[in-house]
């Protein structure tokens, strides 16, 4: 290491030609030279700085790499989830449409059914539900269709009815025809319908996920002047009717909700 004596020196307090004789001044001069860094003091100050500099340019090389590893790095797991949010997509994409091939699978095997809402559970219905569904069918003038019924029953939960405080339970019709199931559809009455059997109504034989989406299609429109109303054709396709008279189809949550927006 080079000497750094000259470092520690002092400045000694500035003299006049007045206050120092010859020899004086010699003496000062001398002691002001042997403070001054010598040529190999400068010499091994010239190599430390150039070592020191070639380590700080090493290690800034070091991390440059790094920064550069790690950014590539960050490259590739940005790609994988990139590839990942595809598959789930996709995925996704895949498991709606089995669940609407399946759902309409489900649905065409209820195309020729229907369900009568509001029947009074009764002490002979065990025995005979067809009697409930043919007063029914005269109530609605479509006795007739009465003869291609090709299976009746009680289906769900018995619920009490809070006006009239009787115990109803639906029944569920299944035509030979879809022919007949239509011709009986179409003539259902618009509201509830008395008959001895209490007030009833017909609604097509829904899906879970059908019922669902046609009961959220019709929470979203509920206050939206653009709509009439949503509804499910006598093929149980569901759509939306605008206001100005214009009907759309949809199939799926996400159709609907482009609908609507």
């Amino acid at each position: 290491m080079f000497n750094r004596k000259y470092l520690m020196a002092r400045p000694r307090k500035a003299a006049t030609a007045s206050d120092m004789g010859g020899e004086d001044i010699k003496s000062y001069l001398h002691e002001l030279i042997q403070t001054l860094p010598s040529k190999s003091d400068l010499t091994a100050m010239k190599e430390e700085v150039i070592s020191k500099f070639d380590e700080l340019v090493r290690k800034v090389q070091n991390l440059e790499s790094r920064v550069i590893e790690l950014e590539d790095r960050s490259l590739k797991v940005d790609q994988k989830i990139e590839v990942m949010e595809a598959q789930l997509a996709l995925r996704d994409n895949t498991i709606e449409l089995l669940k609407k091939s399946c759902d309409d699978q489900e649905q065409y095997s209820r195309r020729n059914c229907l369900r009568f809402i509001g029947i009074p559970l009764g002490q002979d219905e065990d025995k005979d539900v067809r009697s409930t569904v043919r007063q029914c069918l005269t109530e609605m003038g479509v006795a007739d269709a009465e003869v291609d019924i090709d299976r009746a029953h009680r289906i769900g939960k018995p619920k009490t009815n809070a006006k009239t405080g009787m115990v109803e339970q639906q029944v569920i019709v299944k035509f030979r025809s879809w022919s007949t199931r239509t011709k009986v559809y179409r003539a259902r009455p618009k509201v509830k319908q008395g008959t001895r059997h209490g007030k009833f109504s017909v609604m097509l034989d829904l899906t879970k996920r059908r019922q669902a989406l046609l009961s959220l299609a019709r929470n979203m429109i509920a206050s939206d002047s653009r709509f009439s109303y949503a509804f499910a054709d006598v093929n149980c396709k569901l759509g939306i009717k605008h206001a100005s008279g214009a009907i759309r189809f949809f199939e799926t949550e996400d159709q609907l909700r482009n609908l609507v927006v």
